[in-house]
């Protein structure tokens, strides 16, 4: 399954560039949030080897659209003179968060199983897109 994810991402990385061009950056990243809204949210629900399959290619999706053109909506939206230290404090507060959201996903996991932390972080992504959406309409 990770090698499929691998190369949905790989394959949709080059197209997400020019719909990055095409669009903006942050409605690309919107939709890499969608996607694994979509995803987590399939994965959390079904008990159906197809359907979590397709979930797993969805999910693909995922860093195609957002790894790459974050770092480039951040680039775009940072001073001149201060991407550097922009990327370094979007990519430290990434991972921070993402650490973060592990630690919890995996007591809930235990605790409860494993359609719990992937239908609530399927609808944290959306609310993130949303978020996106409302605060950065005239940004890049």
């Amino acid at each position: 399954c990770y090698m499929l994810l691998s190369a949905v991402a790989a394959v949709a990385a080059y197209p997400a560039r020019h719909m990055s061009d095409k669009h903006g950056a942050r409605v690309v990243y919107q939709i890499g949030l969608i996607a694994f809204a979509i995803s987590y949210l399939l994965l959390g629900i079904t008990e159906n080897k197809l359907i979590a399959v397709l979930a797993i290619c969805i999910y693909g999706l995922f860093p195609a659209l957002t790894d790459g053109v974050g770092k480039t909506w951040i680039g775009a939206i940072s001073a001149t003179n201060a991407r550097g230290y922009t990327q370094g404090v979007f990519q430290a507060s990434l991972n921070f968060a993402v650490l973060g959201a592990g630690l919890w996903a995996g007591a809930l996991w235990v605790r409860h199983g494993i359609a719990w932390p992937l239908v609530i972080s399927s609808i944290g992504s959306l609310i993130g897109a949303i978020f996106i959406a409302k605060n950065f309409r005239n940004r890049v």
